[in-house]
């Protein structure tokens, strides 16, 4: 069966800030929701959006509220908005605990005040390394059922898939790195790049469609279709178009060399029978063996230990809790002098 469309570009901060500017094109308005432990690079870009948002409202207005979604709460916690301003809302679930983020995403989903059109998740969350989406496939599906029914198309279209709320899964620390599978129809943007696990170089992600979608950025890029140069770049006021492929690159591709190295990488894996499934097994191996020699006390020690996932589903990364990030700090420069390199986020 043929697999999903795959869209190219530099950094997925740069896909899904397109995403972005495709729903809000498409729909008049942008309606987030998202999560609080996201990687820097999509609380900077909500970050930005809010704080322009909250310029244009009255101090009063402004304030952070909960949203109070009864359905939310009855899993113990509320969903925070952080900005509701006309044609932009940002609303975000605690990850904290991890272990029922799913069910409470998919109960702030089905929200019909909220009616959100970009939702947004990481499969592995960047600050402590914890899957929170363990079936990508499953998850997609549970949100879609979740969702209000659709309100009538703008300007009288037809409804298509572009018309449906994008749901986008993030799983730039778990590529290559989880075991991850989910059907070619899923109905879900999912979002990777070769730099972390795949160790392929800089300037390269990519993202999955779902069926029938066509994302139109507002934020196009020069090369969206290089088609357009064969008429001198057409004139202002012109159709927009976008060809496949490039419609949410930006510039001149840069990819290049990664894609070449990931592609020679993949045929290596392929001769050598070096799964994703076998690589995970492997690093759970030495995941135990760590586990083992801890001490019961100290920096790195199962005091301090964040309680592992069940194996299937963990990531890459112990992560151990120092309490401040002072404190990080100092334990990751002893360890660094002793020649262990890690990696402080927050405490």
């Amino acid at each position: 069966a043929a697999g999903p469309v795959v869209e190219w570009g530099h950094n997925t901060h740069e896909l899904v800030s397109r995403l972005m500017t495709a729903k809000l094109g498409r729909d008049g308005e942008l309606r987030v929701l998202t999560t609080d432990a996201e990687f820097v690079s999509v609380k900077r870009q909500l970050g930005a959006l809010a704080a322009h948002a909250r310029g244009l409202l009255a101090a009063d207005d402004a304030d952070e509220f909960l949203l109070r979604d009864p359905s939310a709460e009855s899993l113990g916690r509320s969903v925070r908005t952080v900005v509701s301003c006309g044609a932009l809302r940002i609303d975000c679930v605690p990850a904290e605990p991890p272990g029922t983020l799913q069910d409470r995403f998919v109960a702030a989903a089905s929200s019909r005040s909220a009616r959100y059109n970009f939702l947004y998740c990481s499969q592995v969350v960047f600050s402590t390394q914890q899957t929170i989406v363990t079936d990508v496939g499953a998850f997609a599906a549970r949100v879609h059922a979740s969702l209000p029914p659709p309100l009538p198309p703008l300007r009288g279209r037809a409804e298509g898939p572009d018309d449906r709320p994008y749901l986008v899964v993030d799983g730039y620390h778990a590529f290559l790195a989880v075991p991850t599978s989910f059907p070619p129809d899923a109905p879900l943007f999912y979002v990777g790049g070769l730099l972390k696990h795949a160790a392929c170089g800089p300037n390269a992600a990519f993202v999955t469609l779902p069926p029938g979608a066509r994302p139109e950025p507002l934020l196009t890029g020069w090369l969206a279709d290089p088609s357009a140069l064969e008429s001198g770049g057409g004139r202002l006021g012109d159709p927009i178009t976008f060809a496949e492929g490039s419609r949410l690159a930006g510039g001149t591709p840069a990819f290049g060399t990664a894609l070449e190295v990931f592609c020679a990488s993949m045929s290596l894996r392929k001769r050598l029978g070096v799964t994703v499934e076998a690589t995970h097994a492997h690093v759970m191996l030495l995941h135990a063996s760590l586990l083992r020699g801890l001490p019961p006390e100290g920096p790195i020690s199962t005091r301090s230990l964040l309680p592992p996932q069940p194996e299937p589903v963990r990531a890459h990364a112990l992560c151990f809790r120092q309490g401040s990030g002072g404190v990080a700090g100092a334990a990751a420069a002893l360890l660094a002098k002793r020649g262990v390199g890690v990696d402080a986020r927050g405490d």
